[in-house]
């Protein structure tokens, strides 16, 4: 009896954590899913009430004027890093290739720190931008690694860094990890990088005590290096 008792409370507990992590870990994705479907439509009826009253904006083909005074816009951008793949998932199944897909590359290059048209081959539609995106993620571990490791000043090392945007950041933090020397240039670019990422904060506070740090916050980055290595 006592048997039967004990399986059946280790049944239900089993059940019960099974069910609490489902919901931990699918229900932010959802939820994060949700703002951004919400955003989205709200920025398009911004844009769409804008036009109406202003002249100047329906006849404008620059698709930047329209993420000026948007504040859902700036929402998608405030989300972080969460809001990557979930964009990029969007614009991938959507059937179309318009504005609407444009602003939200535009968002991706804002919270990813990057600039693919100058930095890159250049892109003209969302889908164009996909691609781009997609070649400088699976460039950036290397491209990482061999700036890190190359004989340039720490000074130059950080601005090319900075080109490579936040999908650099967990490789930036295994390099001051490992590293026995100081690089308060390159720890100035992390900062950087990870700030309004949603992903941990870092200041130069942080990089006087890094190893203490990095225990703290390494294991954050994580899906954001998994994001960037698969495409490998």
């Amino acid at each position: 009896m006592k048997k039967k008792l004990l399986l059946t409370l280790s049944i239900v507990l089993g059940i019960t954590f099974l069910s609490a992590s489902v919901f931990l870990f699918n229900f932010p994705s959802k939820v994060m899913a949700k703002e951004l479907n919400n955003n989205i439509s709200s920025m398009m009826e911004e844009i769409d009430k804008g036009a109406k009253n202003d002249l100047a904006t329906q006849l404008s083909s620059n698709p930047y004027d329209y993420t000026k005074d948007n504040m859902y816009f700036e929402k998608i951008v405030d989300m972080g890093y969460p809001a990557l793949p979930l964009i990029e998932d969007y614009i991938q199944k959507s059937t179309q290739n318009g504005l609407r897909e444009y602003l939200l590359a535009i968002a991706s290059e804002k919270i990813a720190k990057v600039d693919l048209k100058s930095d890159g081959n250049g892109w003209s539609t969302a889908k164009m931008f996909l691609k781009e995106w997609d070649r400088h993620l699976k460039v950036v571990p290397s491209k990482a690694t061999e700036i890190l490791e190359s004989n340039k000043p720490d000074a130059d090392k950080a601005l090319d860094l900075k080109k490579l945007g936040l999908p650099a950041a967990p490789f930036i933090i295994d390099y001051l990890d490992g590293s026995n020397g100081e690089h308060p240039e390159i720890a100035n670019t992390l900062e950087y990088l990870v700030k309004d990422s949603k992903i941990a904060l870092f200041t130069n506070d942080d990089y006087s005590n890094f190893i203490n740090w990095s225990k703290m916050n390494k294991n954050k980055f994580n899906d954001l290096r998994n994001y960037v290595n698969k495409r490998k």
